[in-house]
């Protein structure tokens, strides 16, 4: 199983915390429908998500990833750290709502998230903002 590994990476993680690490590097907006930074690359992610493949081709399609984007958590890992497509130097991906996903996939998704904002984290390419609408808040932190 190629993600077994990042799986459990993920897992190991989240429960070794006593404060949600979802929560460290995102930003909760009021109005979510009209954030959007000036000189960003913006990505949104819609409310008709229902699955984890759902999210990744809404991703994959939204964020251009490259062709060899293989639709799994590990390529999704790997291409949220190289943006060498993206001209701007701030890429923001802003979420409608909380994805509708099983609740495990969605602490992966999350934890990546999270993961690849720190990671960018003065980089002079390229920087990563995570949003969510600030009546998601809550409900995340109880993840």
């Amino acid at each position: 199983m190629e993600e077994c590994g990042l799986l459990q990476t993920t897992i190991k993680h989240l429960y070794q915390s006593d404060k949600s690490p979802v929560m460290k590097n995102f930003k909760f907006i009021e109005n979510i429908e009209t954030y959007k930074p000036e000189g960003s690359f913006v990505v949104t992610i819609n409310s008709e998500i229902n699955s984890k493949e759902e999210l990744l081709k809404a991703i994959s399609i939204n964020l251009r990833l490259p062709d060899y984007f293989g639709i799994n958590w590990d390529a999704l890992d790997d291409c949220l750290r190289d943006f060498h497509w993206i001209e701007e130097n701030s890429v923001v991906i802003v979420h409608k709502v909380i994805p509708h996903i099983k609740e495990e996939e969605l602490k992966i998704y999350l934890n990546l998230l999270n993961e690849a904002v720190k990671d960018w984290e003065g980089d002079q390419q390229h920087s990563l903002e995570i949003v969510f609408p600030k009546t998601s808040e809550s409900a995340l932190k109880e993840l």
